[in-house]
């Protein structure tokens, strides 16, 4: 009996990370932008990598690292860099966007992604595209199914000036944003967006955040919002309501989600962000939204780990 009992505490000891050994990972970073380079937002970037490293339970410690970099660094046993390296640099930019309906934009589609042509062996005409396309259903949130090597030159021409004319003077401030990859495809949507360009409601107005498992077991967030937060969602989602309109959560100008609101004004503040989560995915994302700030772009310049006792 003493020698089972003295083999589970060694086993308990030696899996302990006290006896691991110890590695001090060093990233350095800089600002995609160098205008973001001010004193505030210096000071506000560290706050908030300090607060998701302390969610995730490290040891670190995070601080400007000559004239226009930040240096972070982190003691752990065992660490997934690249796990990591996207929580630092995850810009937080969580809004909410009414939609538009999938066939609002059939017109504005055809006009600037397909071309007509006579046909030379009959009076008909020919439409085609040099763009693998499809549509999406009518009275959804998705104007349009692209491939994956098309889908920046797609976005760029319904996004462009030029293409504007195009456009009823009714959807003159629409912002085509893509969703989430699926075999290979992505979705684009149309935000109902205005002249600043400003969502009707961002991540600030929220209070906390956890990971957890929707209704079909996928990981998503789950939210809630303060009190102008939770007036302002009921206001948005009773609109999407009356209109059979969808709702679209946006995090870094990717729509996540773009539930349909079915049963009325969603009251209480209370809403889930979905996608194609893993389980770390949902947990990081949580601790980055907790925060409830945005941070500037940043590109990870520099990477070493060194070795403790």
């Amino acid at each position: 009996m003493k020698k089972i009992l003295l083999l589970t505490v060694f086993a308990i000891l030696f899996s302990c990370d006290a006896f691991k050994q110890k590695e001090e990972h060093r990233f350095v970073y800089a600002f995609e932008n160098e205008s973001d380079w001010s004193k505030s937002e210096q000071l506000k970037t560290i706050e908030v990598i300090k607060t998701r490293l302390n969610g995730v339970g490290v040891q670190n410690e995070v601080k400007r690292f000559g004239e226009k970099h930040l240096e972070v660094l982190v003691k752990v046993a065992q660490l997934d860099v690249q796990r990591l390296d996207q929580l630092i640099i995850n810009q937080g930019k969580l809004e909410f966007w009414e939609l538009y309906k999938a066939e609002e934009f059939l017109s504005y589609i055809g006009e600037t992604l397909y071309t007509i042509e006579e046909s030379n062996t009959s009076d008909s005409l020919k439409v085609t595209s040099k763009f693998d396309l499809s549509p999406g259903y009518q009275g959804g949130p998705i104007v349009i199914h692209v491939k994956q090597d098309d889908s920046e030159t797609v976005l760029n021409l319904l996004n462009s000036e030029a293409s504007r004319p195009n456009l009823p003077s009714e959807f003159k401030n629409v912002k085509f944003l893509f969703g989430i990859e699926e075999n290979g495809r992505l979705p684009i949507y149309a935000i109902r967006s205005n002249e600043d360009n400003k969502a009707p409601l961002t991540g600030e107005v929220i209070t906390k955040a956890n990971n957890a498992f929707g209704p079909t077991g996928r990981p998503e967030i789950s939210i809630e919002m303060n009190q102008d937060g939770a007036l302002i969602w009921e206001r948005l989602t009773g609109r999407a309501f009356q209109k059979g309109t969808s709702i679209a959560i946006t995090l870094n100008n990717v729509v996540y989600s773009a539930p349909g609101v079915t049963a009325g004004p969603i009251k209480g503040g209370r809403s889930s962000v979905s996608g194609n989560f893993t389980a770390e995915e949902a947990q990081d994302l949580a601790i980055i939204l907790s925060s409830g700030q945005v941070i500037p772009e940043l590109k990870l310049i520099e990477y070493s780990a060194v070795s403790n006792r």
